[in-house]
């Protein structure tokens, strides 16, 4: 019974040591929605995310941004701020997580800031899906070009006489930049 004990204990130590030696991949990139998005009227914004393989297949992604843009309009400019944060699953069919073709599915939600002349929140969700490639360079480096589909849950509220505000619902363009180690 002892020697059936300690084989159990030696194994369980074993595999245990072995997998901790195993370091899953991880990488941290710039993602320039935000940026283009905000560049578009004039603005600007900021993406960060960070991505960890969970299985050789499946990672897990975290995401934040950061909008800022000012529309010229009488009598009031609108200002509109905007910060954004989400969590994505993310599936690479070839077997690389972290390196290659991708297809992510998540959420995010969105706490923005509109004033003109009065300040009025908005709280957005949503939901969507992206599928890429990531084209890994050299010792880690990746440029991140993707497509996607997004479903807005919430309206964006403006107030009364400020300019309209693009709720960008459907087909998405992805484009980030980082590094895997």
């Amino acid at each position: 019974m002892k020697k059936k004990v300690l084989g159990a204990f030696l194994a369980a130590f074993m595999s245990v040591s072995s997998f901790a030696q195993e370091t899953a991949p991880n990488a941290v990139f710039v993602d320039f929605g935000s940026t283009i998005f905000a560049a578009l009227f004039g603005g600007f914004g900021s993406g960060l995310g960070y991505e960890r393989e969970l299985t050789k297949n499946f990672s897990a992604l975290i995401k934040a941004g950061f909008i800022g843009i000012r529309i010229k309009s009488s009598p009031h400019d609108t200002q509109i701020l905007s910060a954004t944060g989400g969590l994505y699953g993310r599936y690479y069919p070839l077997g690389d997580a972290v390196k290659r073709w991708f297809i992510d599915v998540g959420g995010s939600y969105s706490y923005m800031a509109v004033r003109y002349g009065d300040k009025i929140d908005s709280h957005i969700f949503e939901i969507g899906a992206l599928t890429g490639w990531k084209f890994v360079f050299g010792g880690g480096f990746f440029l991140e070009p993707g497509l996607g589909y997004r479903f807005i849950f919430g309206d964006i509220n403006t107030p009364i006489g400020s300019q309209a505000i693009p709720q960008i619902e459907g087909f998405t363009v992805g484009l980030g930049m980082g590094w895997a180690f």
